[in-house]
């Protein structure tokens, strides 16, 4: 008996070491061996066998985005881990965490997972774990907007495979990639593409064909905003080649919307509808419905192409009606105000000129409570991940400091003069400090300068929006009635109706030229100077 069980306990390990290392090149066979590996585990309550499955299965979930149901089986793995003191197995369970709370948004959580991560993975010793924990904090500062801090995590990251005789390919190549994304974002195309070029030769060589294809796309995408579209169609037609070979139906989806968007700017509106069509029949089944929605406002702006010869008045609105459905069912107000600005172009371009007034003002409406909401968050995420690292290094500085001390109280008993000479460092490092205390200050004093200069000049341009848009809608509105005017047969009626139009426009002009007018008038009060005398408040 004890002989079967060991020879059942020896496939649980070589099910889950296979499992392992196709995690990242093959994870749907990672998927499958590490399911069977825990089948057999649970069966014998085979502890270790169990707690490897479960970290591996639910990796292959994050892959599938199913963050939720990772979840489960990753706590499980952590409390079996922790039970059998393993700590690399904790590390890369806490590192796994850290990818799901940011893919979720929250980013604070993240950095504390990851953090964890790092820990575990210096004590151990383990460089590989190493170099990942800090490419994935390079990863959420970059999600946080702290572009410089990602770029110091990243190239940390790649610091740790600087030997030749070592190369952690995942770390490395994915590292690659990330740094050419923080490229991307700011506009620097050229050496954007020269990072994918390097994280795909990595990843190619390696066989890892998850990554290889979406450093194609990622390329791809590069040269369609550089408005090289013969290059573009084909790095993104070979990722769509692979991850269609691998059955990455996430890869795909993103592959056919970025040919679509290609064709477009080709104006080959049917080729561009194909794709779209297929990116969206994959999304509904992947029920990704924020994508989903995205296809549909697409297509419907698609729709509006002049030489398109599909376009329908009753298909663009549909298409709009049901995006907008499904971006109030998930509650993306980002997306939500997408598409009421698609709203907005459709009845414009149809005539519907009363419906795309107020969709305009909709959607102006939303972009700035959508403003305030996402700065707010990213000021609670920074403040808490701020928090996170601080206690971090509040911790490493009292070690630090313990180790100090006890070398300051033993070089005492050999030598007193060192004791004045550390106490004369110590003074002339507190003058530095006030200095730089002083620094900070005036720094922090400038940055809330910017940010109140940015909170005006916002306050502003909400009310300039709204006389632009209506001065736009009364030109139209002018034209109309001109045309209406040339008629033999005039139609009063409708004339007095533009007319009453052009007036109501006109009101709406003038009230918001008086707000931005009181805004300005408001800040010139503010900004000048006090004549000393006491006034009622």
């Amino acid at each position: 008996m004890d002989d079967d069980a060991q020879v059942v306990k020896d496939n649980i390990d070589q099910l889950n070491k296979q499992a392992w290392e196709l995690r990242v090149n093959d994870s749907p066979q990672a998927h499958t061996l590490s399911k069977e590996a825990i089948d057999l585990a649970e069966r014998i309550n085979y502890a270790r066998g169990k707690a490897e499955g479960y970290r591996t299965f639910g990796f292959s979930l994050i892959r599938l985005s199913k963050y939720h149901e990772a979840l489960e089986y990753l706590d499980n793995a952590l409390a079996l881990f922790k039970s059998l003191n393993d700590l690399d197995g904790q590390a890369s369970v806490y590192a796994y965490h850290g990818i799901i709370q940011r893919s979720l948004g929250n980013y604070a959580a993240s950095l504390e997972y990851l953090f964890k991560f790092s820990e575990l993975s210096q004590q151990t010793g383990n460089k590989e774990s190493e170099s990942l924990s800090w490419y994935h904090l390079g990863v959420t500062y970059k999600y946080l907007g702290d572009y410089e801090t990602a770029l110091n995590y990243l190239l940390k990251g790649l610091s740790v495979n600087q030997p030749q005789s070592i190369t952690y390919w995942v770390s490395k190549s994915y590292t690659l990639k990330q740094i050419g994304l923080i490229y991307f974002e700011r506009g620097d195309f050229t050496n954007a593409i020269d990072y994918y070029h390097q994280s795909f030769s990595l990843t190619k060589e390696a066989g890892d064909k998850w990554g290889e294809a979406g450093c194609l796309d990622s390329i791809g995408f590069c040269h369609f905003k550089m408005k090289e579209y013969e290059k573009a169609l084909e790095f993104c037609s070979q990722a769509l080649v692979i991850s269609r070979d691998i059955g990455d139906k996430k890869g795909q989806s993103n592959a056919f919307f970025h040919l679509g968007d290609i064709y477009e700017e080709l104006a080959d509106y049917n080729k561009a509808s194909e794709c779209g069509n297929s990116s969206l029949t994959i999304r509904r089944d992947i029920e990704d419905k924020k994508g989903e929605a995205e296809i549909l406002l697409f297509l419907a702006e698609l729709h509006l192409k002049e030489n398109f010869t599909e376009q329908t008045q009753q298909l663009v609105f549909e298409l709009l009606n049901e995006a907008l459905q499904l971006g109030q069912e998930i509650k993306a107000l980002d997306l939500i105000a997408k598409i009421h600005l698609g709203y907005y172009e459709a009845c414009k371009h149809y005539d519907r000129y009363q419906e795309a007034l107020t969709h305009i003002e909709t959607y102006i409406s939303l972009s700035k409570e959508i403003h305030t909401d996402a700065f707010n968050q990213k000021i609670q995420n920074l403040e808490i991940s701020y928090k996170v690292e601080k206690s971090r290094k509040e911790a490493e500085i009292y070690r630090l400091r313990n180790i100090e001390l006890s070398d300051l109280y033993e070089e005492s008993k050999r030598q007193k003069e060192e004791i004045e000479i550390q106490k004369k460092n110590a003074e002339d490092t507190l003058l530095e400090l006030k200095e730089t205390q002083i620094q900070l200050i005036q720094r922090e004093k400038m940055a809330s300068l910017g940010e109140l200069t940015a909170g005006i000049a916002h306050e502003i341009q909400n009310p300039l929006n709204f006389v632009n848009n209506f001065s736009e809608v009364n030109t139209e509105l002018i034209d109309e009635l001109k045309e209406e005017q040339k008629k033999r047969v005039r139609d009063f009626q409708n004339e007095n109706e533009i007319l009453n139009d052009i007036r109501e426009n006109e009101q709406k002009i003038n009230h918001h030229g008086k707000r931005a007018d009181a805004i300005v008038k408001g800040m010139l009060q503010h900004s000048g100077r006090s004549t000393g005398v006491k006034e009622p408040a």
